[in-house]
């Protein structure tokens, strides 16, 4: 994903939570039986979901109170990460 003139010059990360999918015909049936409607995805879909997803990582606080300046600290400091990582508060993310 290409930073854009503005994103750049606030130093603001590109969101790959919202990278587009490409849908084609079949992908996705929506079917509905006896117990209830059900969701099948193609084996392309599900490859394509899970390429975007290879290098993701949730952490569940199990209840702490814990500042999301203090987790992204405390991960850097327990990862000893070289590169740059993105954090996001998934409560609050109601397109995921």
């Amino acid at each position: 994903m290409e930073a854009t003139y503005k994103s750049s010059l606030l130093n603001e990360k590109p969101n790959v939570f919202h990278t587009p999918i490409p849908l084609e015909d079949g992908d996705m049936v929506i079917k509905r039986d006896e117990i209830g409607p059900y969701v099948t995805i193609s084996t392309r879909l599900q490859d394509l979901m899970n390429k975007q997803m290879e290098n993701t990582l949730v952490v569940k606080l199990l209840g702490r109170k814990l500042g999301f300046h203090m987790l992204c600290n405390r991960i850097k400091a327990l990862w000893d990460l070289k590169r740059e990582f993105y954090v996001r508060d998934l409560k609050n993310v109601s397109s995921l």
